[in-house]
């Protein structure tokens, strides 16, 4: 499955606004499953994944959310504002998660000086 930058905002925005529901109209249920794992990884969220090992190849099965981390909420920041949140879907394509964490860093330093 692709990373989805689309899909990472409505899930960021949806959880900012206490709406922990699984469903994201558009998305089916493991695309959202999926893009929530990759937020917990990335350390944006705080939540726990299961994964699904029966099927050939693994799924998400369910994911618990906490709350936003510190980190997540200057990404949030920066996927509100349409010109920033331009500049990550594009680069986004290109980037590992890595490397976009750092792209994501230095855009939020460079939007607070």
């Amino acid at each position: 499955m692709k990373r989805n930058m689309d899909l990472i905002k409505e899930i960021m925005l949806a959880i900012e606004n206490d709406d922990f529901k699984a469903e994201i109209e558009g998305y089916n249920e493991q695309e959202v499953l999926f893009h929530k794992k990759l937020l917990i990884d990335a350390g944006y969220l705080n939540g726990i994944t299961h994964n699904d090992t029966s099927a050939a190849r693994p799924t998400v099965a369910a994911a618990f959310i906490k709350d936003i981390t510190w980190e997540g909420y200057d990404f949030l920041e920066l996927l509100k504002d349409d010109e920033k949140f331009a500049f990550l879907k594009d680069i986004g394509k290109k980037l590992s998660l890595e490397a976009l964490k750092s792209a994501t860093k230095i855009a939020i330093t460079t939007a607070l000086t």
